[in-house]
Parts: structure tokens; sequence; C-alpha cells
């Protein structure tokens, strides 16, 4: 428990030796890859002390930050109450109950209805946008990074969707690059050599905004600058998200 002043130890314990944990079982079981809580269910077995509770803290507080929506929070604290209630050192239990509490005022700011958060971001010629500049548009943004196979993988499916639709100007298609080195993100483009608007969030202000902790991540917001869905379909899931689109055009 002493060496949990040290920030080297504290990453040791909730990732790296976790980690090699998790793996040997995995080689064991590989289906407790899809258990939920496994790890929880690892350092409650396995860690004591305040090593244990710390972890415990540590790996519930990463898949709150990790929830997309309100839903998903709230499945986690259900899942989690077992655990939470093994939370007794109370600095660490404090800091996790306020951590919840502002994820979920976050994700409340994104409830379909709610107004869309504005930002102002610079393309690669360094001209700025605004998003409040396309108000009276349905505006689908897109969250990336050229390093995210997932998300390059979308990419040719955005630009058929975006083909769809650029000659309706009431609609906008808007990808924001996050986290991403502004070497790759520029290589990426010129590869990939998209059609619609390419933005780069340089201090990761937007992503956290919108909460886009994982990405890729899809957001459709209407005319009036609102959200309209917070977790829109991806562009490979052209039925629904062109369905969406168009419901969201002709209001």
């Amino acid at each position: 428990d002493n060496y949990l002043v040290s920030g080297v130890y504290q990453q040791v314990m909730t990732g790296d030796y976790l980690d090699h944990l998790l793996a040997l079982d995995y080689l064991k079981d590989s289906s407790l890859k899809n258990r939920k809580t496994y790890r929880i269910e690892k350092i409650s077995s396995v860690y004591t002390g305040n090593v244990k509770q710390f972890a415990l803290s540590k790996a519930m507080e990463r898949k709150f930050y990790r929830s997309e929506n309100l839903e998903e929070l709230d499945e986690f604290k259900k899942i989690f109450q077992p655990y939470l209630d093994k939370l007794t050192n109370k600095q660490f239990k404090e800091k996790l109950d306020t951590f919840y509490f502002k994820k979920a005022n976050a994700l409340v700011k994104f409830r379909t209805g709610k107004p869309a958060v504005n930002f102002t971001l610079e393309d690669m010629e360094g001209k700025s946008f605004s998003l409040a500049d396309f108000k009276g548009k349905a505006v689908y943004l897109d969250f990336w990074a050229s390093w995210c196979y997932s998300c390059r993988v979308e990419t040719p499916h955005l630009q058929a969707l975006y083909n769809k639709y650029k000659n309706d100007d009431r609609v906008v298609f808007i990808s924001i690059a996050v986290n991403d080195r502004m070497v790759e993100w520029k290589k990426a483009i010129e590869i990939d050599k998209p059609g619609w608007l390419q933005l780069k969030d340089k201090n990761d202000l937007a992503s956290k905004a919108y909460a886009a902790n994982l990405i890729p991540k899809f957001i459709l917001i209407d005319k009036l600058g609102n959200i309209a869905t917070f977790d829109a379909p991806p562009p490979s899931d052209i039925v629904n998200v062109t369905r969406l689109i168009d419901e969201e055009v002709k209001k």
C-alpha cells in the first residue's frame, strides 16, 4: 500500500501488471474477454488492501469514462454495484462518485433536442469554421483519427454517403480529427482524398465537449442546431443513416 504514492506503481497495478494477469486468463478461456466486469472481478479476487481499493475505483472510472450515453453509464453503475459496495476507502469512493456525476451531467447535454455545443476549428489551410456557420442545415459529424483503423474503414462509406448528398445544400458533412498529429492527419487526407470538410481538433476541445471518448464517433445535428442523434449510425449502415438524414432535412 505504501507504494501507492508512486504514479508509476499506480500505472503498473492498474495497467501493465493487471493486463498480464488478464492475458494469462484469456489464454485459458477466451470467452472471459466478453465479460464486461472481468477486469474488476480479477482485481477483486487478486488484489488486497488499498491497492485493491485504488485499482477497483480506477477500473470503474475507466468504464464510466468510456460510456457514450446515459443508458450505458447507468448500466455500468448497476453492474458495478457489488464492487461499489466494496469501496471502503472514503477518498477513492468520493472521487469515483464525483467522476460519475460529472460524466452523467456531461452526457445529459447531448440528449436528443438539446443544443449542440459550438466549436471553431481550422482546416488544412488554417481557415476557421464554426458549427454555428451551418445552422439551418443538418450536420453529420465524424470524429476520427488517422491512426484509427476502424475510422479509416468507414472512410469509403462516408465518401459514398457524401456523394449521395453533395448536391443537397441542406446537408453538411464534417470530419474532425482528434488526438492526431498534424503530419499524419494531412497524409491520411492526401491518401483518402475526402470531398467533405476536414477539421483538426488541435487541443481535443471538440472531442471532449462531445464526449467522443471512443472513435469513430458519429453525431447528427438538426437544422436548428440541436442534437438529433448523439449516437448516429456509421456511414457503413447506409440504410439507417440515410433514413435519419432524410428525416431531418424534411423537417
